[in-house]
């Protein structure tokens, strides 16, 4: 009989540690220190120019392993109203996907931005068009990020610990859902009839302050799921930036579980 319970409880003890919940069931992401990077595109379905970097995007899910995705780079997709052609509205375009693609214009201090733009790291870059690589920073170590999940449902508790360079900035915590094997039809434009592929799609932008706490910045964000989503997949990314800059210091996320 202690035979039996012994090897009941080894048994027991193996199965938590061998299929104990990851960190993604868990709802966990981290960073390391080592800044990672943030891929944003800004599209619209009614522009057709935007297909090839729809289909770039689907790409890095498909080759996750080569891409480093989520390990080093993390991907979003904003659909900016601002390119609407008329008579077609894009299902997920929002009005503050718009105020953040002119932020960047406002920055750059460019005439104008023209739908698809690919940003990388707050830099624009166009070597997705020619099948360069993501750049990635080299061993920049700005500081790690966590997004904790696991307390309360569609709340995540952000703690941000920078390093020494940042000593005396303040910053700013943003958080997305992004949707995974989302199809769309068109009705008007160039793309009228045709089914586009789409992935890393948001579907929610919020954005709050830090505060000070024990020497590492702090803040939460609720991030609801869709309800009627036909998606194969969620997924959330959590990104900070330095107050009053666009560009991104550090970045997680991952997919969330079914």
């Amino acid at each position: 009989m202690k035979k039996i319970i012994l090897h009941l409880i080894i048994g027991l003890l193996f199965s938590e540690v061998c299929f104990g919940a990851t960190p993604e069931e868990k709802r966990i992401f981290k960073s390391g220190e080592s800044q990672n990077t943030l891929v944003e595109l800004y599209t619209c379905d009614g522009n057709a120019n935007g297909n090839p970097a729809l289909q770039w995007m689907v790409s890095l899910r498909q080759n996750q392993k080569d891409t480093d995705l989520w390990e080093k780079v993390i991907p979003i997709a904003f659909h900016a109203p601002l390119w609407n052609i008329a008579g077609y509205k894009d299902a997920f375009g929002k009005k503050e996907f718009d105020s953040r693609i002119l932020e960047y214009k406002k920055k750059w201090s460019v005439s104008n931005v023209y739908c698809p733009t690919m940003i990388v790291n707050g830099v624009e870059w166009s070597g997705w068009a020619r099948s360069q690589p993501i750049p990635v920073p080299v061993d920049k170590k700005n500081g790690v990020l966590l997004a904790d999940g696991s307390k309360k449902e569609d709340v995540y508790e952000i703690t941000f610990k920078p390093s020494k360079e940042f000593e005396g900035e303040t910053f700013i915590v943003y958080g997305a859902m992004v949707a995974f094997g989302l199809k769309t039809t068109p009705s008007e434009g160039k793309n009228r009839g045709k089914v586009l592929n789409q992935d890393f799609t948001c579907l929610l932008f919020r954005s709050k302050d830090f505060h000070l706490s024990y020497g590492d910045w702090v803040s939460t964000l609720e991030l609801s799921r869709p309800k009627g989503l036909r998606a194969q997949k969620l997924g959330v990314v959590f990104w900070v930036t330095r107050t009053n800059d666009v560009r991104p210091v550090q970045v997680v996320g991952g997919y969330l579980p079914t």
